[in-house]
């Protein structure tokens, strides 16, 4: 009895990751509909390709300290700014660093960035898996002179490889 309750468990989170937001809205379509970037704007892309980790949770970031909707399994998110210089950031709770990126756009062009799990990001999750908490605690300080101490990368994306990259996803909401 048990057994089928795990495995039923285990297929319901398997499935989770299938579920659509319900807007599907492909990013030709956003565009043509947006428009390019106002006078003096440029417009960021943060993609998160489908995966396994982390699932059921959106990652969050943040541009010039102002919070972007969360970027779910399989979605992106836009926003346009001021051309000029910008910094991307991301923390988590419990993550002993933050991902912090400076990037400079120009006006009128769109910029493309695919975020994924730092290096520090994974080694800290193995070392939980394998020692828990405790583990958690050491891997922290083994990585702690990591290059990017935060949770993940901000991979910046050329716009073909982005655009293909991109029908995949939905626009998170």
């Amino acid at each position: 009895m048990v057994v089928r309750v795990l495995m039923a468990g285990c297929l319901a989170l398997a499935l989770s990751g299938c579920v659509s937001d319900g807007t599907n809205a492909d990013f030709a379509t956003v565009s043509q509909q947006l428009g390019p970037p106002k006078a003096g704007q440029s417009r960021l892309v943060m993609m998160r390709q489908k995966g396994v980790v982390g699932v059921l949770v959106g990652w969050d970031a943040k541009l010039d300290g102002v919070p972007l909707p969360s970027v779910k399994n399989g979605t992106y998110v836009y926003a346009d700014l001021p051309a000029g210089n910008h910094m991307l950031s991301a923390s988590e709770i419990m993550f002993p660093g933050e991902t912090n990126v400076k990037i400079s756009t120009a006006p009128g062009k769109t910029y493309f960035f695919l975020m994924q799990i730092s290096e520090r990001g994974q080694q800290l999750m193995g070392a939980q898996m394998a020692g828990g908490l405790v583990g958690y605690a050491v891997g922290a300080a083994v990585t702690s002179d990591s290059k990017n101490p935060g949770p993940y990368v901000f991979q910046p994306v050329d716009e073909g490889r982005a655009r293909s990259m991109i029908a995949e996803l939905s626009l998170a909401q």
